[in-house]
């Protein structure tokens, strides 16, 4: 698809997924595109002993009044 619209390069959010690496070289190899991979900000700033990564519902309860605050 980025070839189709004249594209010479991807540029994408790092990600843990599994075959995120995978993909990447593969675009760069098969396809000879450049992939630039930014680093993502954090989505809230909280120290690990606050987070429970249990279930989602106990994480977010933690991070939902900074990660909804307007500062």
């Amino acid at each position: 698809m980025a070839m189709a619209l004249g594209c010479d390069r991807v540029v994408t959010v790092d990600s843990f997924a599994p075959r995120f690496s995978q993909l990447c070289r593969r675009l760069r190899r098969e396809k000879k595109l450049a992939v630039e991979i930014i680093e993502p900000e954090p989505f809230v700033q909280l120290k690990t002993e606050e987070l429970d990564l249990k279930r989602f519902s106990r994480y977010w309860q933690t991070a939902s009044h900074q990660a909804m605050s307007l500062e």
